[in-house]
């Protein structure tokens, strides 16, 4: 678990270097400073749906906005309770998908390979 998150973290913060470096937003878009969104005057609830992880695309809230690069990396210190709650997040993902070439071994580094091909499903 700490090993993942670490190693997750270390990827968020490269993100964050070179967002930088380059002069883009370091940090994901906040949904809810979007003029489409910020502009809307109706909601409808639609309730529990899948989602495509393409479809995600930034936080609803500016709460959060630090917690995540613009690689959807974490980037809060361990041992936070947010780093826990995405250890475990992470964990129960392995679990859920044995078949994913990333939980083949547990004990191997964390991969941006491995997170490109979560991200990408």
């Amino acid at each position: 678990m700490r090993e993942d998150y670490r190693a997750a973290k270390k990827l968020g913060e490269d993100a964050v270097k070179e967002a930088k470096r380059v002069g883009a937003s370091p940090y994901l878009p906040v949904l809810d400073e979007m003029p489409e969104i910020k502009d809307c005057t109706a909601e409808v609830r639609l309730g529990l749906l899948e989602l495509p992880l393409r479809r995600i695309v930034g936080n609803k809230e500016m709460g959060r906005n630090s917690a995540f690069a613009n690689n959807f990396m974490p980037l809060l210190e361990e041992g936070t309770e947010f780093a826990v709650k995405w250890s475990n997040l992470y964990d129960s993902f392995l679990k859920a998908i044995p078949h994913n070439h990333c939980a083949q071994d547990a004990q191997s580094d964390f991969s941006s390979d491995c997170l490109n091909s979560t991200q990408e499903g």
